[in-house]
């Protein structure tokens, strides 16, 4: 029992330090708002519009209010659905400013911590030499990195880790806890759940080809998890809106040099290896499929394949083949995917083909396919990791961990001196005071319940802005920047607010913020005397009726 205790607290003591050491400890308080970079706010944004839906409403996580039909779901602001669902019936006791993002990153590095520490005790008997592995899963530069390019949810790797436990551990998993897990994943990312997804067909595929299990019992479970899976989406409200699985396939892939490209990333950072020519993305979008696997792991992969040769026997390469070849089918279809159909080595985009239209179901959701490689990522760790307790002395294997970590933190120091930072690009808490001072927002405010872009294109100019007018006060708005959004919506809105211009027939319950020359131009030319029109804080902003409303 002592024992155990003992475990419990290096399980949480260990990965709570890793987490000070990499991330600044003020993202932990609820109401500091400075650390955000856009998508963050996005995030944000979408849990605060969201605090002023119906408590019992349909679909659950319906958020009209940021977007109405262009997004319209808590689902498109990535705002992590599980916790806004949690949080949502306490939003009158919490300040206006209450963020959760910080909580998710360190909740995820403790799961992150233990999940990975349960898979080394699949291939390891040695305690130290576990806790040391799973730190190396903590500070893998996929993790820091998605943290640094604002997607906390995708900080969630301890899913994908969790399926590859539930695959890799010798008793067999419930059908249960993977229904669970599945559906859990779309309460966090849809990402991991198509992972997920992926790992369970695995499974099912390994109990019929070598437990013997009926094929038309394992197709019945696949096809439950799949049904429940989109009965599940539908009560959330993954399908709101129409045309939101628009193309960007390929634009967003992984590279066959992404396991050892340190440079595959948005910052400029240095790292050990040299940053040769053939390092640098050919599209702007292959740093989703930033993948590297740090210095620490490559050392060990290189050092493990000499000995591998060294040591070759055919014999025991078909064992290895025989034994992995389920993990090696998992791999070839997330490689494949990942990777989309232009294929590109280094700068050099070396092929494309065609997506036959069959699987253009599963690509179009999914066009940051260069987030698809982690399973493989990951299952390379697990590989390394435990060749080298097979291969060498627990005490010479510690030391060989405990030097491969210190060379990994060190080469990616400038990616820990980003997620150690306590500002973002957006400075929430001056947002008010700098952009609203006249007091005619307060008179808007009171006066109007939305704001109407015009036009309602994807990430407008000032949307950081003017969201935070609209939510602060309560009020609807057409325009935003989401995960993904509806293009027929915005062009209809667009057609429609044209006309209004064109007429002089406005919504005369929304405030009108213009982001284009020509129409504001004619706005001005046809607005009567009785619409507000002008620069408010250098906002060129239209208010009908202004002057007869009260």
């Amino acid at each position: 029992m002592i024992k155990n205790n003992s475990i419990l607290i290096y399980l949480f003591a260990i990965p709570t330090l890793l987490f000070f050491l990499i991330f600044d400890y003020k993202i932990l308080d609820t109401s500091y708002l400075d650390w955000f970079w856009d998508d963050t706010y996005q995030h944000w944004l979408g849990w605060s519009f969201y605090r002023s839906t119906d408590l019992f409403q349909f679909p659950l996580l319906s958020n009209y209010s940021f977007g109405m039909k262009s997004a319209g779901s808590l689902v498109y602001s990535d705002s992590i659905p599980i916790l806004s669902i949690l949080f949502r019936p306490f939003s009158s006791f919490l300040d206006f400013h209450f963020q959760y993002f910080g909580f998710w990153v360190f909740a995820s590095v403790i799961l992150q911590y233990i999940v990975s520490f349960k898979i080394m005790k699949i291939f390891s008997s040695n305690l130290l030499f576990n806790l040391i592995s799973a730190c190396f899963f903590v500070i893998s530069p996929v993790l820091i990195y998605r943290y640094n390019v604002g997607h906390e949810s995708l900080t969630s790797q301890w899913l994908v880790l969790m399926a590859l436990y539930f695959h890799l551990k010798k008793e067999r998993t419930s059908d249960k806890r993977w229904l669970f897990l599945i559906l859990f994943s779309l309460l966090v990312h849809a990402y991991f759940f198509a992972m997920i997804l992926i790992i369970y067909f695995i499974e099912l595929s390994k109990r019929y080809f070598t437990e013997k299990e009926k094929f038309l019992l394992l197709s019945k479970k696949l096809l439950t998890a799949i049904i429940s899976s989109l009965l599940l989406m539908y009560i959330l409200g993954y399908f709101t809106i129409e045309d939101v699985f628009h193309g960007g396939y390929g634009g967003y892939r992984s590279n066959l040099l992404s396991l050892i490209n340190p440079y595959a990333n948005l910052f400029a950072i240095s790292s050990l290896i040299p940053k040769y020519s053939f390092f640098e993305l050919n599209k702007i979008g292959d740093h989703e499929g930033f993948a590297y696997l740090g210095l620490g792991i490559l050392i060990m992969s290189f050092a493990i394949i000499v000995l591998s040769l060294y040591k070759f026997k055919y014999s025991n390469f078909l064992s290895s083949i025989k034994e992995g070849k389920y993990l090696l089918a998992l791999s070839f279809i997330i490689i494949i995917f990942s990777l989309s159909n232009k294929i590109a080595l280094g700068p050099y985009e070396i092929f494309q083909y065609n997506v036959p239209e069959v699987f253009k179901v599963f690509t179009s959701p999914y066009r940051a396919s260069g987030r698809m490689i982690w399973p493989v990522y990951y299952i390379i760790y697990i590989i390394v990791l435990s060749k080298v307790f097979i291969n060498f002395k627990p005490k010479k294997s510690i030391v060989i961990l405990l030097s491969c970590l210190l060379l990994t933190a060190y080469d990616i120091k400038d990616h820990i001196g980003i997620s150690r930072s306590s500002r973002g690009s957006v400075e929430v808490s001056k947002i008010e005071e700098r952009s609203f001072k006249d007091k005619k927002w307060r008179i808007f405010a009171k006066k109007y319940a939305s704001v109407s872009y015009v036009f309602p294109v994807y990430a407008p100019v000032n949307w950081k802005e003017i969201s935070y007018f609209a939510v602060k006060n309560g009020m609807s708005t057409n325009g935003g920047y989401w995960a993904r959004h509806n293009e027929i919506a915005e062009f209809e809105y667009s057609e429609n607010i044209k006309k209004e211009i064109e007429n002089d027939a406005y919504n005369v319950d929304t405030l009108y913020y213009f982001n284009d020359d020509e129409y504001w131009e004619l706005a001005k030319k046809n607005s009567s005397s009785r619409h507000f029109i002008g620069k408010v804080d250098s906002y060129r902003i239209l208010a009908p009726n202004y002057f007869l409303k009260k």
